[in-house]
This record gives structure tokens, sequence and C-alpha cells, in this order.
């Protein structure tokens, strides 16, 4: 029987993974809205730029349609395209109260099945706790569930105080938070205001590398360098001026409603006006050449939003570095409240393109125990739900029936040879192992039936009577 124990945890060592009970995963994830993946050239961020070299990075991060705030944090919560988990803008008509929905629990409950990664990581243990600081679409119940910590969002508390605030919930002695997902609205702010050339969008790109920096240290300092760490960004940003903004309303005016903000518009037909408005819409957008018009049914595919109850019947779409009508309120907003000066050449900062294009699309950044060089960066924002789950170890069906994943999230780079030898080392250690725990089976067995029998078994070596 030693003999049969000695072997037993031979096997176990060679497949330590099964044997030894693995401390639970920690994750940070922190998002910077708005900051577009090709800022990393302007050499304003020396500490994300040396973080590069040492952790997992892509600046090409797809993201999903509308690329804007609340559908692209949503869709990095939920592993889900806006047609799946209903946050389709920042701003949407409910169809069947006839209300416009804004930021709160409606918005983000059109799919009372959805579940977001905080949420599913405080049902999967009593041990599990989630942390959201100022995440869009939290501190809200989804199945009946509230995650343990949640500060909503409050401009005037400072990005120090909001590290300071996340880093104490790891630390909590009670109930110390295993997922926390932090939330910066910079430089997204400021580039809507200055546009994405400015200064002062450049002086943000710099708090944002000060601030990784900052978080990076607090880390360190308070003996959490087991936490995994993410770094991304929701979207990119684009420059729109005063002479391309396109003019809607003498169209639309008396036919239909317009719900939303440049560059998407959501339109709502008065009854019986539908081809009307479309017709002329379309006419007038083959005339522009600067936006597209699409009924409901006719939106592309790969948007992703078409089979969904809150898409318009009617979808303007402007083309980048173009937006509507709506712009002009804003501007006049813009000077009234910061006293800038407007004129043709003034940039202002515009998102929500399509995600094929370059300055639409935002970055991942990476590093931690789970993040080493054999592990090759999600390419899309919808995987990010499935890699965080995995980091978590929450095995779980949750959005799977919806969810676009073909792959683990986690995919390891085949090509890498070493990879490739530690994979063989480990199978034969394993079958070496296994195979011997049976053989030492059987023989035990042999040995046993023997003895009940009344004799005993002599090795071929054992000269003796």
């Amino acid at each position: 029987m030693e003999v049969i124990k000695v072997c037993f945890w031979i096997t176990c060592i060679s497949q330590l993974g099964y044997c030894i009970p693995q401390r639970d995963s920690k994750l940070l994830v922190v998002s910077f809205d708005g900051f577009r993946n090709d800022y990393f050239n302007r050499s304003l961020t020396p500490n994300l730029r040396k973080l590069i070299e040492t952790s997992v990075f892509t600046s090409r991060l797809l993201n999903v349609f509308p690329t804007k705030t609340f559908p692209n944090h949503f869709s990095i919560a939920t592993g889900l395209y806006v047609e799946d988990h209903g946050a389709i803008d920042s701003e949407t008509m409910d169809v069947e109260t006839g209300t416009v929905l804004t930021y709160g629990y409606e918005l983000f409950h059109y799919n009372k099945n959805v579940t977001p990664i905080w949420t599913l990581n405080e049902m999967s243990n009593g041990s599990h706790h989630s942390g959201c600081m100022m995440w869009p679409g939290c501190g809200m119940d989804y199945q009946g569930i509230r995650n343990t910590y949640d500060v909503k969002y409050n401009e005037s508390m400072t990005w120090n105080q909001r590290i300071n605030t996340s880093i104490s919930w790891f630390k909590h002695p009670q109930n110390p938070a295993n997922l926390v997902m932090v939330y910066f609205e910079s430089p997204d702010l400021e580039e809507h205001i200055y546009g994405p050339n400015s200064a002062q969008t450049d002086a943000q790109i710099r708090r944002t590398d000060d601030t990784v920096a900052s978080i990076l240290q607090a880390l360190e300092v308070n003996d959490l360098t087991d936490v995994n760490v993410v770094f991304l960004s929701d979207h990119g940003m684009e420059a729109v001026t005063l002479p391309r903004i396109i003019n809607l309303t003498d169209i639309i005016n008396g036919l239909g409603l317009v719900v939303g903000t440049s560059p998407l518009l959501q339109i709502y037909p008065k009854k019986g006006k539908l081809e009307e408005l479309y017709s002329k819409l379309h006419q007038y957008s083959q005339k522009n050449g600067n936006f597209d018009v699409y009924k409901k049914q006719d939106i592309p595919e790969r948007y992703h939003y078409k089979n969904c109850k809150r898409a318009p019947p009617i979808l303007a779409v402007a083309k980048p570095k173009y937006g509507f009508q709506d712009l002009y309120a804003y501007i006049e907003d813009v000077k009234a409240k910061y006293n800038v000066t407007v004129t043709n050449d003034t940039e202002f900062g515009v998102h929500g393109y399509d995600p094929d294009f370059p300055s639409m699309q935002p970055f991942f950044l990476a590093r931690g125990p789970k993040f080493h060089s054999d592990f090759a960066a999600p390419n899309r924002t919808v995987d990010l739900f499935g890699l965080f789950a995995d980091i978590l170890g929450l095995h779980t069906t949750a959005n799977v029936d919806k969810s676009p994943l073909k792959a683990p999230p986690f995919q390891v780079k085949v090509e890498d040879p070493g990879f490739t030898v530690r994979l063989v080392l480990f199978s034969l250690a394993s079958s070496i192992g296994l195979a011997t725990l049976f053989f030492v089976f059987i023989l035990f067995q042999r040995r046993h039936s023997a003895q009940n029998m009344g004799y005993t078994l002599v090795d071929k070596d054992d000269s003796t009577i």
C-alpha cells in the first residue's frame, strides 16, 4: 500500500495543476475612455511604452458598433454584441413605452438573462467579491445580485482617490475583492471639447501614463503583485469641424423623430411615413456622399446591431470626420461653458463610427501571473468576458448562447517551440506516472489474490524459498 501512495504522489507531481490547490486569481481591469490606439506614438507615454515591452499588448482591439462608451463597456463586461445586450447607444428609444432611455437600469436590462462578469464572479463562490469604480453599467442588480463594492460616477473624485479606494477593496480584511473594474473618463472628456489633436488631449495622455505608473506602484506597495492587471480603452476618436456637419433637419422635420448623437442618428418615422422619409434621406446621402442611411433590415450584419427590438426603423451613420446637426447645440454649449472660440478649423472629438476604421479602435495591455509570454492578446472586445472568466476560474455557460466566442480566449502561440517542448514533456511525465500507478495496482491485486489462496508470489530475482 505504501508503494501505491508513493506512485500516487509521483502522478500528482507530474500533474501539479490537478493535485495542488490553486489560489484564487485576482483581476484588476482599468479603462481609459477614448484612449485611441495610436496615442502611444506621440512620445507622451514612457511608462506605458516600457510596460508594453514585458506585457501582452495589442493596439488593434476590434470593438463593437457603435464605438461608443456605454455599448462597449457593457460588451467588455458581458462578451456580447449590442443587439444581444441591448445597450445599443448612450441613449435609445424604448419602442414598447415610447420613452427615450438614457443611462440607468432600463438601458442595461433589455435582456434580463445577461450576466456581467462582476455578477458572475459574485455568484460563483461565497468568497468571491467584485468591485466597480464608476464602470458603466455596474452598480445595478443583475440576476438579483449586486456587487460587493461600488462607487457611482463622480467626476469630483480624484484619480488618486479612485486608485486608493480600488486597492482597499483587494485588501479588505473580511471580504477582499478578487475582481475590481475601474473607469477613468479621460482623455474622452477633453477630446470631445478640444479635439483629439489638441494640447489638452496630450495632457490627458500624459495623465493616463502617470496613472498607470501609480496603479502599478500601489499594487507593489500593498503586496498585490499577484494581481492580474488589464489596461484598456473602449474606443478611439475622430476630429470633426463645422464645415463637416451634415444637417438633416429640413428632411426629417414633420416626418419623424431623431434620437441619439453623432455620428449615429436613430430615426423614427411618423406612422405611414417610413418609405417617404427613407427615400428622401437616401437621395440626400447619395448627393452628399458623407453618410449612409439604412432601413433596419438593411443594416450590415457585421454591425451586430439590427437584430434588436431597440434598433430604429432608420439609421443614419456619418462617415469618419463627419457628424450631424446635433453637434451645433453641443458646440454652443462648449463655447459657453469653456470659453472656446470656434472657427471653421476648430476641431471637436466624435466617436461611434464603424469599428473597422483604425481611428475608432482601442488598445489592450495586460500583465500578471496569467499573462506570460505564450499568451496572445485578444483580438476583439467581445472576447474579454471569456478571458476574464478564465482568469477568475469562472467555468460557466453564462451568455454563451449569444456569445461570439469560437475558441478559448487565452490563445497559446503554437509557433513557440518552447511551449511545444514543455507540452510534450508534460504529456510524457503524465503518461509515465499513470502507467506506473496502473502497474503497481495490478501487482498489488495479484499479490492480494495470491495471499487469499494461501501462497506467496516470488519475484524472478528472488532465489529464497
